[in-house]
């Protein structure tokens, strides 16, 4: 029987007419490679089978593989700290419980995203190695960057963060249930008897947990016989959101409710009903999605469906070791499921 001999790095530069060189730097898209010449080698490197080198991982004495060092990296917008937003913040906090748990080592990056949270660069974490795993939190991964993920990194793990083709794109995932949570969040304002409902920075075409939210709110509200849906133009600023809402409700009194996509555009409801005089809950129920600390000191205080985020972060680790000790496992998902807290924005829970 014979063996087919790996295709190498030099294999690939005789026949491309370049130098070695170029082509570690194209394959590790490095700067100092022109874009034709970088497709070329991606290309050719394809068609001839060739796999870049991975990381070695340390293996116990058993021979389980070990792990010493997760990558962490993170979306960010410009001018934007992933550590003072409070979803994220409390996701790596999970992460970091988990990580000191096992002793490892935790790196943080960040990648920069655009309004819909797709990446706009390839991080360094995944360019430069040095991590024996990586954790990819709260943006869309496409194109060069996937591409890259899929031949660099083979234990990786997208923590509230999606690929195309598939919930996860093939890469084991942590997820919050955003279906049952919109449904959750219809059922509820449903059973206080409101028929006419705004949502707020959810819909169609939102990013990927923000759309199936919506869709688990549409899908359940609309069983209802009467009842009618106002759907907001997405905005990425919440500021913005609570302007044009306001605006919203001077125009449309017969609304009595509004499903925020989540709790900042729920709290952009509230500054919007403050702004025009609606008092809430008496005329106008708020309900918003994910449990930010923020929303238990609004006035009233916010009713949400809270996820998890310690939780996610804990999971994913877990889910990580796991990926690293069973490379060949099929691709999982776990979903957390969020739950309903009822505070005083939807009915007043101090009222006998």
């Amino acid at each position: 029987m014979t063996t087919q001999t790996p295709v190498t790095l030099d294999d690939l530069a005789r026949t491309l007419g370049v130098s070695p060189a170029t082509v570690s730097l194209a394959l590790r898209n490095k700067q100092g490679v022109g874009e034709e010449t970088r497709r070329r080698v991606l290309a050719e490197a394809e068609r001839m089978g060739y796999r870049m080198r991975t990381p070695r991982i340390a293996t116990h004495s058993g021979g389980a593989p070990r792990v010493k060092t997760v990558g962490v990296v993170v979306k960010a917008r410009e001018n934007d700290d992933p550590l003072v937003n409070d979803f994220y913040s409390r996701v790596l906090a999970g992460i970091e419980a988990a990580c000191r748990s096992h002793r490892l080592h935790m790196l943080l990056g960040t990648v920069l995203v655009d309004g819909q949270n797709r990446a706009l660069e390839v991080p360094a974490l995944l360019e430069e190695g040095g991590a024996d795993g990586l954790l990819v939190v709260g943006m869309q991964v496409q194109g060069e960057l996937l591409a890259i993920m899929r031949r660099r990194h083979p234990a990786l793990v997208l923590v509230d963060a999606y690929a195309p083709h598939s919930e996860s794109g093939g890469f084991d995932a942590v997820l919050s249930n955003n279906t049952s949570g919109g449904e959750s969040a219809a059922n509820h304002l449903l059973a206080e008897g409101h028929r006419h409902i705004a949502l707020l920075g959810a819909a169609a075409d939102s990013y990927p947990s923000l759309r199936e939210r919506y869709h688990g709110f549409v899908d359940t509200a609309t069983l209802h016989r009467g009842t009618q849906l106002y759907t907001m133009a997405p905005v990425e600023n919440q500021f913005e959101a609570a302007s044009l809402f306001a605006d919203f409700l001077r125009g449309n009194p017969q609304v009595t409710a509004c499903f925020g996509g989540n709790d900042l555009y729920a709290i952009a409801a509230l500054r919007a009903a403050q702004a025009v005089g609606r008092r809430v809950p008496a005329d106008l129920a708020v309900i918003g999605f994910d449990g930010i600390v923020l929303g238990e000191h609004t006035t009233p205080p916010l009713t949400t469906l809270a996820v998890d985020m310690l939780k996610m972060g804990r999971v994913a680790v877990e889910m990580l070791l796991d990926r690293v000790a069973f490379p060949e496992a099929a691709p999982a998902i776990a979903t957390i499921t969020p739950r309903l807290i009822e505070r005083g924005s939807v009915k007043n829970t101090n009222a006998a």
